[in-house]
């Protein structure tokens, strides 16, 4: 028996083992659906109709692959329709084609099909039905109807026996892009675990071991509008300042992945956090994405594997590299000045130095080695 009607949504797809998949979990869900195969068919409904979510494939020619009437459709539904949720599901996806239909079509995720789950897929469209303006009854019969398939979802993510470089703790709450770069960090051997908030980020650290961080800055956009991060970095970017805090004091690589292009706000993360880098969203480049990440875990591992330091004595040492005084490190550890001294003595014994400088120049001696690499 299928769920009360809660919205409308359109599927376009030529194919019709995949209308059929789609049609039986959207009814599921309780939406009323209709159905596609041609583009003009498509944007007929889409100018009759007050559609809730579209579902497109970006080829709707089984003879050409390099058809692309799907981003057509989506550019109709984004100014026809702009509450519309738009979902991208095709067999074709690149990493630039979801960035693409992200940034100029305002879909809000690119699927592949080869990597269709069943559970996860409901899990989407729940939340994205419950992010858009329906009745309040509405959102929370589909948070109900779903909410039984969300552990199976989970465990099927965290598969670590496939995650051969390390735990990846990724932060986003743009569900597209969130998609994005967990797949492009998962299809290189990362088990990547992605959350949307400070409070999910924070609960994470506090439990589990990462390797690598993945944030963006703007955790909650309209809070930030004409604000630089000089201008009071700490009232401006309030999730995103404690979010990178918490990550230096984890001692694992961060990067920031953001759409924030402003010269100043970019020059003051580096400045404040010492992050590893910054990618614009704007100008996202998968290859150099990846070689940068890489480069830095390599790092992190190989400065581990050298001096043999523990994770306290790791953290006391990055912050002798920034300059810190023993006074500003047991600050932002959160320990006794005497405590700092015990961890440097014994960082100093292990590095086999007698003085800050000495034991700072060997640290950095491994970036110089690894960057020859």
């Amino acid at each position: 028996m299928n769920s009360p009607v809660i919205g409308k949504a359109l599927i376009v797809d030529d194919d019709t083992s995949w209308q059929a998949i789609l049609v039986e979990i959207l009814e599921e869900i309780g939406l009323e659906v209709q159905v596609a195969d041609q583009a003009d068919a498509a944007l007929k409904i889409i100018n009759a109709e007050t559609l809730h979510l579209l579902i497109a494939d970006l080829s709707l020619s089984s003879e050409d692959h390099r058809n692309q009437d799907g981003v057509t459709i989506l550019d109709a539904a984004k100014r026809k329709i702009p509450a519309c949720v738009s979902i991208l599901l095709t067999g074709y996806a690149t990493v630039e084609l979801s960035v693409q239909v992200l940034r100029e079509y305002g879909a809000y995720t690119c699927l592949r099909k080869e990597n269709f789950h069943r559970k996860e897929f409901r899990n989407l469209i729940s939340q994205a039905l419950n992010e858009i303006d329906t009745s309040q009854s509405a959102a929370s019969q589909t948070e109900d109807l779903i909410s039984a398939d969300t552990d199976g979802a989970h465990e099927s993510s965290e598969d670590e026996s496939q995650a051969s470089k390390g735990r990846v703790l990724l932060v986003e709450d743009d569900s597209g892009w969130r998609s994005i770069l967990q797949e492009i960090l998962e299809d290189e051997g990362y088990l990547v675990r992605p959350c949307t908030s400070f409070g999910q980020a924070h609960g994470l650290l506090l439990h589990e071991t990462f390797h690598l961080a993945i944030i963006d800055l703007n955790l909650s956009p309209n809070r930030f509008v004409g604000k630089t991060i000089s201008e009071s970095f700490k009232d401006a970017y309030p999730e995103g300042y404690r979010l990178l805090q918490l990550i230096r004091v984890a001692r694992i690589p961060v990067f920031v992945v953001s759409g924030e292009q402003r010269i100043q706000a970019i020059e003051d993360v580096y400045r404040v956090f010492n992050i590893n880098g910054y990618f614009e969203k704007q100008n996202f480049e998968r290859r150099l994405f990846l070689n940068e990440i890489s480069q830095a875990v390599v790092l992190n591992d190989l400065i581990d594997n050298k001096f043999n330091l523990t994770e306290r004595e790791l953290q006391v040492m990055e912050l002798l590299v920034e300059g810190k005084e023993n006074k500003e490190i047991a600050e932002i550890l959160f320990i006794s000045p005497n405590t700092v001294k015990r961890h440097i003595k014994s960082v100093f014994s292990k590095m086999e130095v007698h003085s800050r400088a000495a034991a700072v120049a060997a640290y950095l001696s491994v970036y110089t080695i690894t960057q020859q690499k």
